[in-house]
């Protein structure tokens, strides 16, 4: 016969407590923002940096 083990978890959250919560750590930018650059792994295709091609001695603004 087995034993029923204790939950050693100290509450219970509901659902949409949860989620308040989660939503209240996500970090959000506004629109304005210059945020990373967003690549998609879907497509291989390697970080080419054309933003910062103005850095060379020869592609002076």
């Amino acid at each position: 016969m087995s034993k029923i083990k204790k939950s050693t978890v100290h509450h219970t959250v509901d659902a949409k407590r949860w989620e308040l919560s989660r939503e209240k750590e996500r970090i959000t930018y506004p629109p304005e923002h210059a945020g990373p650059i967003q690549m998609d792994w879907r497509k291989r295709e390697n970080y080419s940096a054309t933003d910062l091609n103005y850095r060379g001695r020869n592609n002076t603004p």
